[in-house]
């Protein structure tokens, strides 16, 4: 931080420099001042800077809030319903990662620990079954709706999976019809908002 002397503060005042500075420049102290202005030199008045703040927070439509989680190329927005923490939902198109399978293998429970509850939809991607893991499908599961989901292509039959959404944690139970290698095998799920339903047609 730099200081000034009191002899040089002196010096440019009564030269007229600090009233020349303070005359190109006026503090807005209204709404309707800020939005008529035209010049760069103005400045906002705290108490007009702070309903700015306040209409940015609490005067969007239906109360809804902007919550900002994370930091850098990490963070996340999302919107919520005033207080109601259940209504938070993340903003922005994208899918995000919510499970990865750390395990291969074929088993006929596997429980996915993640937070779904912010989505509406989960996108499923798994391989045909433990002996092919190169072939890979993917679906879009509805969440509240959608109960299983299928793999058609195991040397013929069909096998599929119940879906149960639970606190925490995604439960995928096989329905073998032929052996436990038929076992489709869930290795990546992720989470995303759409507002609509996909399935309708």
């Amino acid at each position: 931080m730099k200081f000034i002397t009191s002899n040089k503060l002196n010096r440019l005042w009564k030269e007229g420099i600090i009233a020349n500075m303070l005359s190109k420049s006026r503090v807005l102290k209204t709404m309707e001042e800020v939005e008529a202005n035209t010049n760069d030199e103005n400045v906002l008045s705290a108490v007009v800077g702070k309903q700015i703040a306040n209409d940015l927070v609490y005067k969007l439509p239906n109360d809804i809030k902007l919550i900002t989680e994370g930091s850098g190329a990490d963070t996340k927005y999302y919107a919520q319903l005033g207080a109601d923490a259940a209504s938070k939902k993340l903003l922005g198109s994208g899918a995000e990662l919510l499970w990865t399978n750390p395990s291969v293998q074929s088993q006929a429970t596997i429980v996915a620990s993640c937070d779904w509850s912010k989505y509406d939809k989960i996108i499923i991607l798994a391989c045909e079954y433990y002996g092919r893991p190169s072939n890979k499908f993917i679906q879009c599961c509805d969440i509240g709706a959608t109960t299983r989901y299928w793999n058609l292509s195991v040397s013929g039959f069909v096998v599929y999976r119940t879906i149960e959404f639970a606190d925490g944690c995604i439960i995928m139970d096989a329905e073998t019809v032929h052996n436990s290698l038929s076992y489709n095998i869930p290795l990546k799920i992720w989470g995303m908002n759409t507002g609509t339903d996909m399935f309708s047609y």
